[in-house]
């Protein structure tokens, strides 16, 4: 016979003390993870609390209500913004085929040669206007709609600069376009939470592979004109309302780069003295002492008129020539400037889905402010 056999309360009494100390160290373990888990929460917290208390201002409910004002004020802000810069995006990339495209490739350079032409410009030899990749070889399918997109800008662009008559466009060079070399933009990467976010393709950049919200098409430009004629390409070329030019290095250099001499200045006619004349070679410069006045402007002669003797003839005043009309301008003459520009053709792709997201963030922002009416 066994022990438990013979002693069966005491091997009863050690089964259940056993059995209810399992489940107390169990519940023991399982608590003590809850009390851990509360205690992180508890400290996380508290240092959120320490670090409001160090805000300025301190977040008192006066304090909340100034600071969703302002927070107001900036979505106010970010939708002016938004509104004004989408209206350079276009409503939809027109696709073409690579005959469609070099089409209206060909119509943009005869256009834009005779808008030169006319002007006086003179052009480099063999100008394309940027496109000289395609005389010859054809535009891939998938690049035609933002080629022709950029084509279409720098035909406007071209066409403000054939305006003001420049006297030579030097050079045009585009920068090529990753679909140009056959990279396919992929749509962006949804991000998750516990999603990784797509990696791109070998020889891609994020950019590239995910595709953007807007996409730059780097163009340089450089050209030769006047004073007047370049400020007036750019204050057009800045105040597009049609397309988004970003402008990212200007270089403006005299045409000449010797100082001028007296031969190059260019005096009228009308007052240029005589040989021997009375005034020594002085006419037309204001500034010096006349005879018979003083340094104070005070007259030195005390001679009196006659009786009977006629009055004085009065000349008149002469006229008050603008700084610089006289010398400056007459030295320095009509130099051309020479102009190279460094700007981007922005392309905003993202349109629709812009437009809503600016929709879910407003009514994002009703629906709380009715929750927190309500509460």
């Amino acid at each position: 016979m066994s022990w438990i056999q013979e002693n069966t309360f005491v091997a009863g009494l050690v089964g259940v003390t056993a059995v209810v100390g399992g489940a107390f160290l169990f519940f023991g373990f399982s608590q003590g993870g809850a009390y851990n888990e509360k205690l992180e929460q508890f400290e996380e917290l508290k240092s959120q609390y320490a670090q409001l208390e160090k805000q300025k201002p301190y977040p008192t409910s006066g304090h909340l209500a100034a600071r969703e004002e302002g927070v107001e004020a900036y979505d106010e802000m970010i939708d002016e913004v938004r509104s004004k810069v989408l209206k350079f995006a276009p409503a939809k990339l027109e696709k073409m085929t690579p005959d469609q495209f070099r089409d209206v490739r060909v119509q943009m350079g005869e256009e834009l040669r005779a808008a030169f032409t006319k002007a006086g410009t003179e052009l480099p030899d063999g100008c394309l206007f940027g496109f000289e990749n395609y005389e010859v070889d054809s535009a891939r399918m998938n690049a035609t709609a933002k080629l022709n997109y950029e084509l279409e800008a720098i035909k406007w662009l071209l066409n403000q600069l054939a305006e003001v008559k420049p006297v030579s466009l030097n050079n045009i060079r585009r920068v090529e376009l990753p679909e140009e070399s056959g990279v396919v933009v992929q749509p962006e990467p949804v991000k998750g939470k516990g999603k990784k976010a797509r990696r791109p393709k070998p020889g891609q950049s994020s950019g590239e592979a995910f595709g953007r919200v807007y996409e730059m098409m780097p163009v340089e430009l450089s050209f030769t004109a006047n004073e007047d004629a370049v400020r007036s390409f750019i204050s057009e070329m800045v105040n597009s309302e049609k397309y988004y030019f970003a402008i990212r290095g200007a270089r403006f250099r005299n045409e000449r780069q010797t100082p001028p001499t007296h031969q190059d200045a260019n005096f009228p006619a009308d007052i240029i003295p005589a040989a021997g004349g009375a005034d020594g070679g002085f006419a037309g410069f204001e500034g010096f002492i006349d005879d018979g006045e003083s340094a104070l402007g005070e007259e030195d002669s005390t001679e009196v008129a006659e009786d009977g003797a006629e009055d004085p003839v009065v000349q008149p005043a002469k006229p008050v020539v603008p700084a610089g009309e006289l010398i400056l301008k007459q030295v320095l003459g009509s130099e051309n400037i020479q102009v190279h520009l460094c700007f981007d053709v922005i392309l905003l792709t993202k349109k629709e889905e812009a437009e809503s997201s600016k929709g879910k963030g407003k009514k994002a922002t009703e629906d709380s402010s009715d929750d927190s009416s309500d509460s």
